[in-house]
């Protein structure tokens, strides 16, 4: 399974750096060698786990690559390590059911 992890997790520095590789994408021929695509649309066929420590992160990769890309996850230790962190988040119901259960169900054809 592809997985983007990284300091502060929720993908790292990855969700950040799309806008930036998107245009280097479409500037340099040389970006375009080996991909037919920008790289945001492989980067959201990564999953991206919910070890963030505050919601803006989590938020962030939410919009950036959809709540069927995320999948609930603590580090270890991890403060709060409870499902808190996500259904505090300001997102629909069924945003929230995906993200903390749902996608590694699908996943896992459960």
């Amino acid at each position: 399974m592809p997985y983007a992890n990284g300091q502060g997790s929720a993908g790292g520095a990855l969700p950040m750096l799309l806008a930036w590789l998107d245009n280097g994408y479409r500037l340099f021929p040389d970006c375009r060698e080996f991909i037919s695509k920008p790289p945001n649309e492989y980067a959201k066929k990564l999953y991206y786990d919910t070890c963030a420590f505050d919601p803006e992160t989590l938020m962030f990769a939410h919009r950036q690559v959809g709540a069927s890309q995320i999948l609930f996850g603590t580090d270890d230790p991890f403060i709060d390590a409870d499902r808190g962190h996500v259904e505090r988040l300001d997102l629909p119901d069924s945003d929230k059911t995906r993200i903390l259960g749902g996608n590694v169900a699908a996943l896992l054809g459960l």
